[in-house]
């Protein structure tokens, strides 16, 4: 892969997960009470969207396939559309039937979103400075996703139930939007290196190191794929808070990694990137320590207690998701790359399908499932620490110089 020149139009693409970030904003939080709201029930919307998101998350290795073969724009854009094909069944709900449609196709584009645009970054990024685009569009997303967010708050306080089909109008418009943004960006096309032949699958699977990786990250994933599930219910019926603390916690997370991804980034490129993951990992461990205690802890005292440990939670935020995806798209060879973020991505939908169990272990003991992410932090520190002897100098380093071509190809220490 070559770097990128004047001529990719990068501006297009962090333009177009912008618009779509405040839709998506705006969207989330009335998205379940849109669907109640429309006399579905909570229990019957719930096993909708859990059923779009359990039929979608064999996709990402498929979809790896087609990054390879035909770019990561047109899979992007195509990510964009089915979402915005989704907010229009939406729009057309009167009963179950048509809303298992849109559950299906936005579960299939969030899905595919999630596996194609790291690819689409990366071909931007370049293989100098990976993680440091990754940052900026983890801010732009953050930010925007922030901005979307915060507005539906304030429509909601203002017009109540009258507002949720408007938000998901203006949803499906910015994925509209987005997805023609997406067509505009020029991203050089790959030259795979001299020799190289095109992979399969169990090529990836093949790469020992990348498939541990792969499989801690799942447990680095389960913090922040588990936030919005937990925390709101944990604070409103166990702790007591105020009913404003969920939303201001999320609100300022969501904000504090829009600013935080660069500068955090930056300073993880002081040390390597398996001790730097490590780090992350080990302040997961003590914000979700700290969500627990927070159980001992009179009512009038919650909301302090949570927001002082806000902090260490952009941070671990701020850091996870560039470092993670620079350190996949340095490891993978330049023909399997999509493939390779696109097969990360199951530590995401794997930690996406363990947050509601945890929802239900909570149920029985209301702390449990606080401690069960502690300990899956502190097992992903270990991890990545081990990892980090099996992974070489290049592969490490934040800001490699040039690789060499062959650097690309499997690294595992056999």
């Amino acid at each position: 892969m070559t770097d990128p020149t004047p001529g990719d139009r990068r501006w297009a693409f962090l333009l177009a997960v912008g618009v779509s970030d405040v839709g998506t904003g705006l969207y989330l939080p009335v998205a379940v009470l849109y669907l109640v709201d429309r006399g579905l029930g909570q229990a019957l919307t719930g096993s909708i969207l859990a059923t779009g998101a359990l039929i979608s998350l064999p996709l990402p290795a498929f979809v790896g396939h087609l990054v390879d073969r035909f770019g990561a724009r047109p899979v992007l854009a195509s990510a964009m559309w089915l979402q915005a094909a989704s907010m229009c069944c939406y729009l057309l709900v009167t009963g179950p039937a048509m809303a298992w449609v849109g559950a299906i196709l936005g579960a299939l584009g969030i899905r595919v979103f999630w596996s194609s645009v790291f690819a689409l970054a990366a071909d931007l990024a370049g293989r100098t400075r990976p993680d440091r685009f990754f940052a900026r569009t983890s801010a732009v997303a953050s930010s925007c996703f922030a901005l979307g967010g915060l507005t539906a708050a304030m429509l909601t306080a203002w017009g109540g139930s009258r507002v949720y089909a408007w938000a998901i109008a203006v949803n499906m418009v910015t994925f509209l939007i987005a997805g023609g943004l997406v067509l505009v960006v020029r991203p050089r096309r790959r030259t795979p290196p001299a020799g190289a032949v095109g992979g399969r699958l169990r090529d990836v699977l093949a790469d020992r190191p990348f498939v541990a990786f792969t499989a801690v990250g799942c447990l680095l994933a389960l913090v922040p794929t588990s936030l919005s599930t937990l925390a709101p219910i944990y604070l409103d019926r166990d702790l007591g808070a105020p009913d404003w603390l969920p939303g201001v916690l999320l609100a300022a997370v969501t904000i504090g990694v829009g600013v935080a991804a660069a500068p955090v980034t930056a300073l993880a490129g002081r040390t390597t990137r398996s001790r730097a993951l490590a780090w992350c990992a080990a302040g997961m461990a003590l914000w979700s320590g700290s969500m627990a205690a927070g159980s001992a802890l009179p009512g009038w005292a919650v909301a302090g207690w949570v927001l002082a440990w806000v902090p260490i939670l952009i941070l671990t935020q701020a850091m996870q998701g560039p470092v993670s995806n620079g350190l996949v798209t340095t490891l993978a060879p330049d023909e399997l790359r999509g493939r390779y973020l696109a097969v990360f991505q199951y530590s995401y939908g794997v930690a996406g399908v363990i947050a509601p169990a945890l929802l239900a272990l909570g149920d029985w003991v209301p702390t449990a499932p606080w401690l069960v992410l502690a300990i899956a932090a502190v097992a992903a520190a270990a991890g990545m620490l081990l990892l980090g002897t099996r992974l070489p100098g290049h592969i490490q380093r934040h800001a490699p110089a040039d690789v060499a071509p062959e650097a690309g190809s499997r690294v595992a220490a056999e």
